[in-house]
């Protein structure tokens, strides 16, 4: 998920994440899991905290996009919905 520069700083972001959150909650999905290179200090604002790769559910850890298109320096991050 991304913001145009032109938008940011108006909530947009935020409300995006909310709405996904309450979509997932609201379909019994308890955790969220992310990886981010750049928007670490905008998703710990949003209630998410910083993890390891190794806290990563091991079917998630398993995936063929984790393993080879999110890059090495991307930063874990996880919030409970619940």
């Amino acid at each position: 998920m991304a913001v145009i520069p032109d938008l940011r700083g108006r909530g947009l972001g935020a409300e995006l994440v909310r709405m996904v959150e309450v979509l997932a909650a609201e379909r019994g999905i308890g955790r969220f899991y992310l990886l981010t290179e750049t928007a670490d200090d905008f998703f710990s604002k949003l209630g998410y905290a910083k993890t390891t790769r190794e806290a990563l559910p091991a079917g998630m850890a398993k995936s063929e996009l984790l393993r080879h298109v999110c890059p090495v320096s991307a930063r874990v991050m996880v919030r409970d919905l619940k």
